[in-house]
Order: C-alpha cells, then sequence, then structure tokens
C-alpha cells in the first residue's frame, strides 16, 4: 500500500510497483499501484488509480497511465478513482482498447459532502479493463457507509 492505494485478492500478489505520475495542476502526488496477480487462469494486471482531482489533471494521468500499459506491452484491469468527471474524456482516450464501466451501467460514484466543491451526485470512480483479455459484464455502484466515494464492482471474464 502506498498513497491510500490497495488491492486485496485471494490470488498471490506476485509484485507490486507504486507509479507517481507527474503533477500537472496541484502540486500533491498522485499516480497508480501496479500489481501482477497470479490465477489459475495465468497473471493479470491490475493497477489501483489516484489521479488529480482537476479536469486537466486527470485526463493527463489517465493518457500517461494508458501510454505506461502500452509501452509494458500489458493488458490491464484499471480501476479506482479517476477523478473524471468528464466520462465523455475517458471513452475518448480509453474506449479504443478498454470496455468501460460507466458504458455498460450509468451510475454516480460520488456523493457530495458539505466540503465538496461540486454539491452534486456525479461519477468519479471507474473500471476499465483491456479488450484483449477481458469481457466485462454486471456493472454495478453500491452504496456505503465509509467514504464518500461508492465502490464500482464488475463482472470480468479472461477472453
Amino acid at each position: 500500500m502506498g498513497y491510500g492505494f490497495g488491492i486485496l485478492t485471494k490470488y498471490k500478489i506476485k509484485n507490486t510497483e507504486l507509479i507517481i505520475l507527474p503533477p500537472v495542476k496541484k502540486d500533491k502526488k498522485f499516480g497508480f499501484l501496479h500489481a501482477v496477480i497470479k490465477t489459475t487462469e495465468g497473471d493479470i494486471d491490475l493497477i489501483n488509480v489516484h489521479f488529480e482531482n482537476t479536469n486537466e489533471g486527470s485526463k493527463e494521468h489517465l493518457r500517461q497511465t494508458l501510454e505506461w500499459c502500452e509501452k509494458n506491452g500489458i493488458k490491464p484491469i484499471i480501476a479506482g478513482d479517476f477523478n473524471m468527471k468528464m466520462t465523455e474524456t475517458l471513452i475518448e482516450l480509453a474506449d479504443k482498447d478498454y470496455e468501460i464501466s460507466y458504458k455498460i451501467k450509468n451510475y454516480k460514484s460520488f456523493l457530495p459532502t458539505e466540503f465538496s466543491h461540486d454539491k452534486e451526485p456525479l461519477t468519479l470512480d471507474y473500471i476499465i479493463a483491456h479488450r484483449g483479455k477481458f469481457k466485462m459484464s454486471k456493472v454495478d455502484c453500491v452504496d456505503n457507509d465509509i467514504s464518500d466515494h461508492k465502490p464500482v464492482i464488475a463482472e470480468l471474464d479472461l477472453t
């Protein structure tokens, strides 16, 4: 774990790597945790993200993460707090190679608090899975009392 990232799995974690992305508009550390999970079906690359909470920052961090995946030759599941209010931006950058949870089922994952800039529920959290390795189905966003972000759950099959 680091910077609030974490991955829980019933399978063995072979290795992990924390990637801190360069700041875009805010001088804070954002990025992702990459883990390789050993399953009976083969290794799976999982990436847990927490991108900068600005429109420009979240877009640039997603672009850099997708570029990092391509450069490293992986076809991952990417999930977490994308901080991406504009779902169209996510679709523009990722739809060619990734299935997107929000396209399967529209949902609101962020419930504002009295301290939030945004005052209406919106979507900030996503799961995207590489089309070359996964097929996504049955997306849900569940209520919780733990955070102002609601967990997004999806069923994934290896292709």
